[in-house]
């Protein structure tokens, strides 16, 4: 007899990893570009941070602007009273600047893309767009800011930690050069200024402000605690001067003081004060003058008006109808955590909830060798991948319009592979005595003509079982029993031939198949036929 020792090993359908976004532990923050916003549980694109998207020049009445249409200097204009741009020190051919700060002595101008820095310097004519001084894949850009009388400028990053680092670049001898690159600890850094007349830096988080003074010794920055100014919260810019620094949240733009003793302390009188959906602001130098813009397109002006006591708006000064920088930014990725399971699988399938609003979009790729290659799956659907056991799950999200977000609100991965195992004759018409049933040692014995009943075991989500036999007959099996949505039990009958060979042998073929996916198992001899279940009988006719 011949046993079936080496069944395959079970590999029914697993549950790889589920996440609902009520925290970050099966996120690999390092890789992930999108937000894992857990106020509201999702994964969703970032809005654009823009800091600086305006700057305030010193000398005189007017800012630059970053647009979709170019970084825009306005300037105020006697003659009309009311501010007008001047296209001589505008930059049309940057489009996709994030920040903007103004050298002050003189127009030219840093500007922040999301990776990269320019410097644009007049030439006489125009502003120039010089290959030469620009640099890109420097990391995720968030905030700048330019020293007066020097073509140098500070330019924050977030590093892949969400720590703030910091690069000093200076346009010297027709090239950009990166005279400073220093990583810090300070977490989730908003922006950066310049402490005006000094070396020393400013760098706002959401609640913090930091003073990073310079040490000529050692060449980087140190912090100096004492002045740090703590409390604050939701901090969306800062634009800092001496020893003063205007800071909006969405709702609320205010002036702080340096403390002779530390800290920082608002000023009412010299505040803005409350504010409608602000995301930039700009100091002036020397001044209290401050410029806001709102996610509206606007840019307000607010004077210090010495008979009332209080910041008062300019109209004169202020620009509407802007399409200015702002939204979603897109495309940026979701992955996961590696998951590691004990067995190999080759099939897989996502479970999502989403929030797919029109013009976004989310597609869905699994790697099952630890993130190095990677299939896209569609959602719902059990789709193959190369046999592994390291899985990672990456989620690309992208929108047409930067003004709306797709979201992922719940994903879960199970794993499986088509199986076909545990063969089992259960019933023999007129079965040999002696032979026990149901049994999976094979060869069984049966008569030609007899009926046997077999069963089998399918995992993996099989849609449709059948068997062939070497004889040439086959037989389509019949689902018996779910034992999971995954795991089902498979029966069939098979009559041995009345015409069979007395003794001789039948093997049997069985498949199971999902898609175009099939899988088999095999047992030569499955039957060995031995008698026959008719009685022959002969007759003589005597008269």
């Amino acid at each position: 007899m011949i046993f079936l020792l080496s069944l395959p090993v079970p590999a029914w359908a697993l549950t790889v990893f589920e996440d609902d976004f009520i925290n970050t532990t099966h996120v690999d923050m390092t890789k992930t570009t999108a937000i894992i916003d857990l106020s509201d549980t999702s994964v969703k694109l970032p809005m654009i941070n823009t800091p600086n998207a305006i700057a305030m020049n010193k000398y005189g009445d007017g800012y630059a602007v970053v647009t979709k249409t170019g970084i825009q200097m306005y300037e105020y204009d006697d003659s009309a009273d009311s501010i007008k741009q001047n296209n001589i020190f505008s930059c049309p051919f940057i489009t996709d600047a994030i920040g903007v700060a103004i050298r002050q002595d003189n127009l030219n101008i840093w500007a922040i893309r999301q990776d990269g820095v320019q410097y644009a310097k007049f030439n006489g004519s125009a502003m120039a767009d010089e290959p030469a001084l620009k640099a890109s894949g420097i990391g995720a850009v968030v905030s700048v800011d330019a020293w007066e009388g020097s073509d140098k400028a500070a330019v924050l990053i977030k590093d892949d930690e969400g720590s703030a680092q910091l690069k000093i670049y200076n346009a010297r001898s027709g090239a950009l050069v990166n005279e400073l690159t220093q990583n810090t600890t300070i977490q989730d850094p908003v922006a950066v200024s310049i402490v005006k007349g000094t070396a020393d830096l400013r760098v706002a988080t959401k609640d913090t402000i930091y003073y990073l003074m310079y040490d000529d010794f050692t060449g980087n920055y140190v912090e100096d605690t004492a002045k740090k100014i703590t409390g604050l919260s939701e901090i969306l810019s800062l634009s800092s001067d001496q020893s003063t620094h205007a800071i909006n949240s969405k709702s609320n733009a205010q002036l702080y003081f340096d403390n002779d003793t530390g800290g920082g302390k608002s000023v009412s009188a010299y505040s803005i004060g409350t504010v409608s959906e602000a995301f930039a602001i700009s100091l002036k130098p020397d001044s209290y003058d401050q410029a806001i813009v709102t996610s509206s397109g606007e840019v307000q002006y607010w004077r210090y008006d010495d008979a009332q006591g209080k910041m008062v708006r300019d109209s004169r000064m202020e620009k509407t109808g802007l399409q200015l920088m702002g939204g979603y930014m897109a495309p940026k990725e979701y992955w996961s955590k590696i998951f590691s399971t004990d067995s190999d699988f080759e099939e897989v399938k996502l479970t999502v909830t989403e929030d797919i609003p029109a013009n976004t979009s989310i597609s869905y790729w699994v790697s099952s060798n630890g993130g190095i290659n990677f299939t896209e799956v569609a959602p719902g659907l059990w789709c193959t991948v190369p046999v592994g056991k390291d899985y990672v799950v990456k989620a690309i999200l992208n929108t047409m319009d930067d003004n709306v977000t797709p979201r992922i609100l719940y994903l879960k991965l199970e794993a499986t592979t088509l199986n076909i195992r545990d063969l089992k004759v259960t019933a023999i018409a007129k079965n040999k005595i002696g032979q026990t049933l149901p049994t999976n040692i094979f060869p069984v014995e049966a008569k030609a003509g007899a009926d046997v009943v077999f069963e089998v075991i399918t995992e993996g989500n099989a849609e449709t079982v059948w068997a062939d036999f070497t004889t040439g007959a086959n037989v389509v099996l019949t689902n018996r029993q779910s034992i999971t949505d995954d795991i089902n039990v498979w029966w069939g009958s098979y009559i041995v031939p009345v015409d069979a060979v007395n003794p001789s042998s039948i093997g049997i073929t069985l498949t199971a198949q999902k898609g175009v996916k099939q899988k088999h198992l095999s047992v030569n001899p499955f039957i060995n036929v031995r008698g026959n279940i008719y009685e022959v009988l002969d007759l003589t006719i005597t008269k």
